[in-house]
């Protein structure tokens, strides 16, 4: 998992539980906050929760197991870089060292440090089993409190691998639970881890015949192995409240003097946790395969579902942008048709002003126009016609109706020209004058007729 962003670690015990939150980059890892509370406590699901954010931001949810929860053991193996070839190296011994058949554990492995100095050809791992029906227990609870690891590790484990190896020996860890008390005894030769043990132990008062057991069993196997070769120095790795208990007890179950040095605390170690799965140090993983493809699944599902939502929510807001817009035109189209009902009357005066003006122009132009047709017809009227009638039809038309003696339509044939050709200003007056009509009446009298049309 190297590469990562962030990190949270969960520990959580039988009465409180605390959430450190790492950031990482550049192979730096710095504390970003921290969380305590007791078991009913709600964890801050803003942290722990992914997302989109998760997409571009990579991070790392890390729960710990207790330590009374897993088996360990040591196995020699070639030397390798290759993660994936160790593996299968191990697997070809996982189900003789099991305590479970391989149905019901989950098991991973963490590379040991080797002494370069060494020509053997073999380095130790050590091998980290637990119960899968105890794992899945354990994720329940989480994901019940809203916690999707994607990594149950061993705290122990980190500490034991970092730790400063100076001399040969055996260290011991004890641990005291509620209910349980136990020690992983691990034997350092050669700068090599070379063989590690977990000892349960049941009353106190058989504490030290228990101890002394285990510790020589795995002295003969040495010596028998051929890798113990001195008396091992005794390290007491524990806290203030068990090293009262634990060096005496090791004293005088070993006949030396115990040497004693503090464990990490929690944040130290959570720190360092963190920092070992950002450098992609830490191998041992045990989430089970089956789970991390289903989170992985809830994951993409939860994106795709927030996209969705997202996407109908834009929409939403667009429509809702849309009808917000529709509205405001509405409104603006009513202020202007109350403007336009506001003018409409102020318009229909002035339209019915205007055709007023336009009426009493026309009129006042007929007057003229009666006037000066009158003078046309005056001037180029003939003296042997006579002019019976003269006619205004709609103020635009002129009819001419007189008489004239028989054997004189000559005459009348030229005022028809000479009323169409006359122009006082050079404009003609008449746009059209139409041809005489000429009929014959008694007494040798001719009458004729013509229309004339003003030009406007």
């Amino acid at each position: 998992m190297a590469g990562i962003d962030s990190c949270n670690v969960l520990e959580r015990d039988w009465d409180s539980r605390r959430l450190w939150r790492f950031s990482a980059g550049g192979g730096q890892v710095r504390k970003a906050g921290e969380f305590s509370g007791l078991p009913a406590d709600p964890l801050p699901g803003k942290h722990i929760t992914k997302g989109w954010r998760s997409l571009w931001h990579k991070s790392v949810n890390i729960a710990w197991l207790p330590a009374d929860q897993i088996f360990l053991a040591a196995v020699k193996v070639p030397k390798t870089d290759n993660n994936e070839e160790l593996r299968t190296m191990i697997e070809f011994q996982i189900e003789r060292i099991s305590p479970l058949p391989m149905t019901q554990i989950v098991w991973g492995f963490e590379k040991t440090p080797h002494n370069p100095k060494m020509l053997d050809e073999l380095r130790t791992a050590i091998v980290v089993i637990a119960s899968r029906s105890a794992l899945e227990k354990q994720l329940g609870e989480l994901e019940a409190e809203g916690y999707q690891p994607d990594r149950l590790d061993i705290p122990f484990l980190h500490h034991l691998l970092t730790m400063p190896i100076t001399s040969d020996g055996v260290w011991v860890f004890p641990f005291v639970t509620r209910d349980r008390a136990f020690c992983i005894a691990a034997w350092w030769y050669h700068k090599s881890l070379q063989t590690i043990s977990l000892v349960n132990l049941t009353e106190p008062s058989r504490w030290k015949k228990e101890i002394l057991s285990e510790l020589t069993k795995v002295a003969w196997a040495g010596e028998v192995e051929g890798w113990l070769t001195s008396d091992p120095n005794i390290h007491l790795v524990c806290g203030d409240e068990l090293a009262d208990t634990w060096r005496p007890l090791l004293s005088e179950v070993c006949g030396t003097e115990v040497e004693r040095s503090r464990p990490p605390t929690h944040e130290d170690l959570a720190s360092l946790n963190a920092r070992r799965v950002a450098n992609g140090d830490a191998t041992a993983n045990l989430l089970p395969a089956e789970r991390a493809v289903r989170y992985r699944q809830e994951l993409t599902d939860r994106i795709w579902m927030r996209a969705v939502g997202a996407l109908i929510v834009i929409y939403m807001i667009g429509v809702g942008c849309y009808f917000g817009w529709l509205q405001y035109l509405g409104i603006q189209k009513n202020e202007v048709q109350q403007r336009i009902a506001a003018l409409t009357g102020d318009y229909d005066k002035v339209k019915e002003m205007r055709t007023q003006i336009e009426i009493r122009e026309k009129q006042v132009n007929l007057r003229y126009a009666t006037l000066d047709a009158w003078k046309a017809v005056s001037e180029t009227l003939p003296g042997d016609l006579t002019l019976t009638a003269l006619e205004f039809a709609r103020g635009e038309r002129l009819r001419l109706v007189g008489t004239a003696r028989n054997r004189q339509s000559g005459r009348v044939t030229d005022f028809n020209e000479d009323l169409s050709n006359y122009a006082p200003d050079g404009q003609p007056m008449f746009e059209e004058v139409g041809p005489a009509s000429i009929t014959m009446v008694q007494n040798g009298q001719i009458q004729w007729n013509f229309t004339a049309t003003l030009n406007q």
